[in-house]
């Protein structure tokens, strides 16, 4: 609830990608957002980054999909 809308969607996002895939490359990002880098950062540094956390291979996992 403390997500805008725009980070609630992005969440979904990754979520969806994690279930797929296992996790989220930080070089997907770009592409999976529709976000610049810089904006990337941004969403990252608020409550989007706090529910995902980097695994051995430098890529996003969410630990409640887990």
């Amino acid at each position: 609830m403390l997500m805008s809308l725009e980070e609630q969607g992005a969440y979904l996002r990754m979520l969806c990608m994690c279930w797929m895939d296992g996790s989220v490359p930080r070089r997907h990002l770009r592409g999976l957002l529709q976000k610049s880098e810089e904006e990337v950062t941004e969403m990252l540094a608020g409550p989007l980054g706090e529910c995902f956390e980097e695994n051995d291979e430098g890529n996003l996992v969410n630990a409640r999909l887990e």
